[in-house]
């Protein structure tokens, strides 16, 4: 369950960045969302840790434009993880 809701809070931050852009159209007021590939931290643990032993974790990250998987200090987000 953890899965799906992590990705429709990511969705629903993503609808609503863009709504609100829309909505701000000709006022010179830009919206922006920040949304970070795969991080490793203590909720993708599994994750990581299933990738290492199968020797996969390099691939982790492949889809994202950085081409990366990350701990938490690569993302911006040191100490907020």
């Amino acid at each position: 369950a953890g899965d799906t809701i992590y990705s429709a809070s990511k969705a629903a931050v993503i609808s609503i960045v863009q709504t609100v852009a829309n909505q701000l159209t000709g006022t010179n007021i830009r919206a922006n969302a920040v949304c970070p590939g795969l991080v490793e931290t203590g909720m993708t643990k599994l994750v990581f840790d299933m990738a290492d032993a199968r020797g996969t974790r390099s691939k982790i990250g492949q889809l994202n434009p950085l081409q990366s998987g990350d701990g938490p200090e690569g993302n911006g987000l040191e100490g907020k993880a």
